[in-house]
């Protein structure tokens, strides 16, 4: 479907697609980064219950806006 779409004579939906890509590629280490940082501050914790989740820089982010 992609090889479709960016050989369509529309420059517009190339250029869209393209643009999504370029977002998509963007943001996806940061949320692989985020998500290995509060796995990793999980497995950190000594207690073998299971700890009382504190806001994540995503939440308070989000909060903010």
């Amino acid at each position: 479907m992609l090889d479709r779409v960016l050989k369509d004579n529309y420059k517009y939906v190339q250029c869209c697609l393209l643009c999504l890509i370029d977002g998509i590629l963007e943001i996806v280490p940061t949320i692989f980064q985020t998500v290995a940082q509060e796995l990793s501050s999980l497995v950190k914790t000594e207690s073998g219950e299971m700890p009382h989740l504190q806001a994540s820089e995503f939440d308070r982010y989000m909060s903010e806006q």
